[in-house]
């Protein structure tokens, strides 16, 4: 049980890393701290509890409205872009293209690392309501 609390208190810390990342200057290190985020509240999610595995219920994380809210801006800042915009100086080579797709797949990624929050019901569901806008435009 003591290990537990040490392994909750050192995940706090570092889910309050990554959160602070978020407001970073630099894109690949809130990237970076985006999809790390995701992925620790993923597991240690309620979803940890499952299978008879109560005793763990000190590591379960849920976000504050807070944390949903930085996460969501975060997709609608990242995410949702228009193409063009963030490759305005390109002209249409092959590299221009790789770097096209790259982009695209990188935006993917994020958005699907945020999908399974809402998905298994990590984050509220209202989240999906502002994503799904944007698939109605």
């Amino acid at each position: 049980q003591e290990d537990l609390l040490v392994l909750r208190k050192t995940v706090k810390s570092f889910l309050a890393v990554c959160q602070q990342c978020l407001s970073n200057v630099n894109t690949p290190v809130k990237e970076q701290a985006f999809m790390l985020l995701c992925d620790l509240l993923m597991i240690f999610s309620h979803q940890l509890m499952t299978g008879g595995r109560e005793g763990l219920q000190p590591l379960v994380f849920n976000p504050d409205s807070g944390l949903q809210s930085e996460l969501l801006s975060f997709v609608m800042d990242h995410v949702f872009i228009d193409q063009d915009d963030e490759n305005q100086s390109m002209e249409g080579d092959e590299e221009d293209e790789a770097n096209k797709i790259e982009a695209l797949h990188k935006r993917r990624n994020l958005l699907a690392a945020f999908s399974k929050l809402i998905i298994y019901d990590i984050v509220d569901m209202h989240a999906a309501a502002d994503i799904f806008k944007h698939y109605m435009k």
